[in-house]
């Protein structure tokens, strides 16, 4: 599904499909979370969040860090559908894990 529609599957496990056009690594902030945003303006669009203490695991399979490999690039994610916050309607998927995400490859049709 569009990165458009996931407000819609709010506490539902999905696959979200969209170019990622914003990324922010908020290195000064505790947690340090890493955000991929697929709207400009991002607030209140859907976004995807690398937590700090999950960032290493990003960096080794997407180098040089994943605000760079993704950015600009059409991607599919996968996993849990929150609102952030709480009771806002505005989603997000948290990426714990590298496999959560992949880049989508478009195929050219001669």
């Amino acid at each position: 599904m569009s990165w458009e529609e996931a407000g819609s599957y709010i506490g539902q496990h999905k696959v979200v499909e969209g170019i990622v056009v914003g990324t922010h690594y908020a290195a000064d902030i505790k947690s340090q979370p890493t955000f991929l945003d697929f709207h400009k303006p991002y607030q209140d669009y859907f976004k995807c969040i690398i937590w700090g203490r999950d960032r290493e695991n990003f960096i080794n399979e997407f180098p040089p860090n994943p605000e760079s490999y993704f950015l600009n690039k059409h991607v599919q994610v996968t996993g849990l559908i929150e609102d952030y916050p709480k009771g806002s309607g505005i989603p997000e998927i948290v990426l714990r894990d590298t496999y959560q995400i992949k880049v989508v490859v478009e195929q050219l049709h001669p």
